[in-house]
């Protein structure tokens, strides 16, 4: 005898980079148990990979690709995904550490943060950047691939260094254009590595200043009554 099959509702959210709204629908239980074990797993690549799985499974909207998507619009889609799977509430902890007769407070500090409250920051910024006269390059916001590298923090110039590669989609000059998967092995290295440190300065900030997800809020100290203005940018700071 077959089981009755259930229908899930489906929601829409906009993203910008694809100008139109997609459709999702909430993931299931099975879903939910491979997030939980890849959590639990504290492994980057493992909750990266299943993270990935679990968006494209729940994507309505044919020809969305989790690959190419920028990472900030990866990350308010999945708030959203969560929010219309779990709940929109989400209750987070922080220790006060406001001074009181000399001394940290350390109070408990609860914020109930409405994840579809959760808004994309979306200044305009550049992409093409001119680091001379006639020589310049254009950029792409990091997608899912280059998160572990975002994740990692890590600040050494080689990394800093292989994300810009990652990123660009080609340099140019009067003559043509230079696209990195077509340069010689180390090419692309020690064109960067020859930039002034003003010019690397400039690369940068573009990483600086990518969109991200961000929520404001407010919240009481139980201890010593001080209200705190919370601010929250980008996923893993919705679940901290």
């Amino acid at each position: 005898m077959a089981l009755p099959m259930l229908d899930l509702p489906t929601y829409s959210v906009y993203i910008p980079s694809l100008d139109k709204e997609i459709k999702f629908r909430p993931f299931i239980v099975k879903e939910e148990k491979i997030l939980l074990i890849a959590l639990e797993s504290n492994d980057f690549s493992t909750i990266l990979s299943s993270t990935k799985q679990v968006l494209q499974n729940c994507i309505v909207t044919e020809g969305v690709d989790v690959e190419t998507l920028p990472l900030h619009e990866l990350e308010f889609l999945f708030l959203n995904l969560r929010a219309r799977s779990m709940g929109e509430q989400v209750e987070l902890e922080y220790v006060c550490e406001n001074i009181v007769d000399d001394k940290k407070c350390k109070g408990q500090v609860m914020v109930q943060v409405d994840l579809l409250k959760a808004a994309l920051d979306l200044k305009k910024i550049k992409t093409t950047i001119q680091l001379t006269d006639t020589v310049g390059i254009k950029l792409k916001f990091p997608t899912m691939d280059v998160s572990e590298i975002l994740a990692s923090k890590r600040t050494d110039i080689d990394t800093a260094i292989e994300l810009i590669e990652k990123c660009t989609e080609y340099l140019f000059d009067a003559e043509q254009v230079y696209k990195p998967s077509e340069m010689a092995e180390g090419e692309f290295k020690e064109f960067i590595s020859n930039l002034t440190q003003p010019q690397f300065m400039i690369l940068q900030e573009f990483f600086d200043d990518i969109p991200k997800v961000k929520y404001e809020s407010t919240a009481l100290c139980r201890k010593c009554r001080k209200e705190h203005r919370i601010y929250l940018e980008g996923l893993l700071d919705f679940f901290e």
